[in-house]
């Protein structure tokens, strides 16, 4: 969906739904069966159910010419008017994984490169955090990690110089709201922090500054 120009705001707005299922390769390294690769069929590792995405220019109607303040004196609009508001937006449920086990002593064959946990139970649990992302007590052969959620805006003004000298400013905020985007959490059963959370898939909020002067 495309929407243009309207009170100075154009945006692109776009819904993906995917469901990618395969048969894949066992952690990268091999198939968990060679002789039954039916058993690696499954929602594959890219695999994102639902994705939204939004970017947006709003130019700020503030200045001469616009709704707001178009009484400026020159040197008021040099400061105040004509900004202008970017931003992208990415929202996106999370990518599935398998709960393995590390101890395959048992299996000694080259044809088998891993051992998945058996479900005992519902996987799920109430208040997942990143301490704990499932019932660490029941395994499924697959579950989901953790959604993510970025929303990057920069906010810009261009400086008129001259007829053909212009300078543009920007302040720019990636993960601009400091949304906590966890990485995939610990999946080998049979260890120490299984179900643990101890990375991010997206850094904190980073901000950087930045002048384009353009002749």
């Amino acid at each position: 969906m495309e929407k243009h120009a309207s009170h100075g705001l154009d945006f692109t707005f776009n819904y993906t739904y995917g469901r990618g299922h395969g048969i894949s390769n066992f952690g990268g390294g091999g198939f968990d069966n060679a002789y039954d690769l039916r058993n690696d069929y499954g929602p594959l590792g890219f695999n994102s159910t639902h994705a939204v995405t939004l970017t947006n220019v709003w130019h700020l109607p503030y200045g001469r010419g616009q709704r707001w303040g178009s009484a400026n004196s020159k040197a008021l609009d040099l400061l105040l008017g004509g900004w202008s508001v970017d931003g992208i937006t990415t929202l996106e449920s999370g990518h599935p994984f398998s709960p393995v086990v590390s101890n395959t002593a048992s299996v000694n064959d080259p044809d088998f490169s891993g051992v998945r946990a058996d479900r005992v139970g519902s996987a799920h649990i109430a208040g997942q955090s990143a301490a704990e992302w499932f019932n660490v007590a029941s395994f499924n052969n697959s579950l989901w990690g953790p959604a993510q959620y970025v929303v990057n805006l920069a906010l810009e003004k261009t400086f008129n110089i001259t007829e053909n000298k212009t300078l543009e400013f920007r302040w720019e905020n990636f993960n601009a709201f400091n949304i906590d985007n966890y990485g995939m959490p610990a999946n080998t059963v049979d260890v120490s922090g299984t179900g643990q959370i101890t990375s991010t898939a997206i850094p904190m909020r980073q901000m950087q500054f930045g002048l384009h002067f353009r002749f």
